[in-house]
C-alpha cells in the first residue's frame, strides 16, 4: 500500500529525506543540496510504502502574468521502489490539489521529461512544432531559470543550459522508452557529466 503526506517545513526530518535523496540519485549529494529541495520549498510529500519511507517530492506554487503555476523542486524515489508510478502519484495528487495552469521544473533527467508530458497537452523544450502557448512558456521558462535559479547562460528559446550542475546528478543515465523525451535530450546535445540542465514548462490538460 502506498500513501503520500503532505507537509509543510521539512527540518525535522531533513536527515532523514538526505539519506532517500542519496539512495535514489546514488550519489553522494550533500546534505546542502538535499536541503535546498527540503526546506526552502512551500510543501512536501512524503512518499511510504508499506509504512516505509521511499521517497520525496517538493513543491513551490507562484503566479506570472495570472497564469498560476506548480514548480517541481525536486522528486527522488529509493532504488528499490523506482518505475513504480510513485512519483506520478505524487505529482498528479499535487496537480488535483493545486489546480495550476502550468508545471515547470529543472531537470537533466529524460524520465522527469516523461513524467511531466504524462499531464501536459503542450510541453518544452520540444522536438516537434510549436503550440499556441509558445510564448507563454518561454516567458515562465526564463523566469524560472534566470529570476528563481539564478541560471546566467540559459538560452530561452531552447529551454537549457551548458553546465548548470558542473556534473551528474544520477550514478546513470535513465531508461527511457519515451521516444519524444529521447529525440529532445539528443537534439540538444545535452551532457549529463558536463552538468547541462533544461527547464521543462507544461501547459497542464
Amino acid at each position: 500500500m502506498c500513501t503520500i503526506q503532505s507537509l509543510y517545513g521539512g527540518s525535522r526530518i531533513a536527515g532523514e529525506l538526505a539519506g532517500v535523496a542519496r539512495d535514489g540519485f546514488g550519489t553522494n549529494i550533500t546534505d546542502d543540496d538535499a536541503n535546498n529541495h527540503i526546506l526552502n520549498v512551500d510543501f512536501l510529500h512524503l512518499i511510504y510504502v508499506q509504512g516505509r519511507l521511499v521517497g520525496f517530492a517538493s513543491y513551490d506554487i507562484f503566479e506570472f502574468s495570472g497564469t498560476k503555476v506548480l514548480y517541481l523542486s525536486g522528486v527522488v524515489i529509493r532504488k528499490d521502489n523506482q518505475t513504480k508510478g510513485l512519483a506520478k502519484m505524487s505529482l498528479g495528487n499535487a496537480i488535483g490539489t493545486i489546480r495550476p495552469d502550468v508545471l515547470t521544473m529543472r531537470t537533466q533527467n529524460p524520465v522527469v521529461y516523461h513524467l511531466a508530458s504524462e499531464f501536459a497537452k503542450e510541453i518544452y523544450p520540444s522536438d516537434g512544432l510549436h503550440g499556441p502557448s509558445y510564448e507563454l512558456c518561454i516567458s515562465v521558462g526564463e523566469y524560472v531559470a534566470v529570476n528563481r535559479l539564478g541560471m546566467r547562460n540559459y538560452q530561452k528559446e531552447l529551454f537549457f543550459e551548458k553546465g548548470t550542475y558542473g556534473t551528474a546528478l544520477n550514478d546513470k543515465v535513465p531508461d527511457v522508452v519515451d521516444g519524444r523525451a529521447r529525440s529532445v535530450f539528443e537534439g540538444l546535445k545535452l551532457d549529463r557529466q558536463r552538468g547541462d540542465s533544461i527547464i521543462i514548462v507544461a501547459m497542464l490538460r
